[in-house]
């Protein structure tokens, strides 16, 4: 966590750099915690992937939020299911190789 006022640009790229999920102090009076959420929760469903076969999703979802300490409510939480996780696609990269792809649009 930082405050606008003390934290640079280079700060926040090293952050980015390590994978340190990172958020402004600032943004936890305005609601702007949601894209640090969606970070984590993206980063836990990711370690899923591997598993995916026979997993229902919603009591997937629910595992991800467990592990990652993110409270929600019941909505909000099959909200993220149905964005998400029951959008989960098969993808060939670059390499020509099989990956799950969350899709994020």
């Amino acid at each position: 966590m930082y405050e606008y006022e003390k934290c640079g640009t280079a700060i926040k790229n090293a952050l980015a750099q390590h994978g340190i999920y990172y958020c402004a102090i600032d943004d936890f009076c305005t609601a702007g915690t949601e894209k640090l959420k969606r970070a984590v929760l993206f980063a836990e469903l990711e370690k899923h992937l591997p598993s995916l076969i026979g997993e229902n999703p919603l009591e997937l979802t629910h595992k991800i939020y467990e592990a990652t300490k993110v409270t929600a409510t019941m909505k909000e939480m099959e909200n993220f299911c149905n964005r998400y996780v029951k959008t989960l696609r098969l993808k060939v990269n670059s390499e020509g190789k099989f990956v799950i792809e969350i899709q994020t649009i």
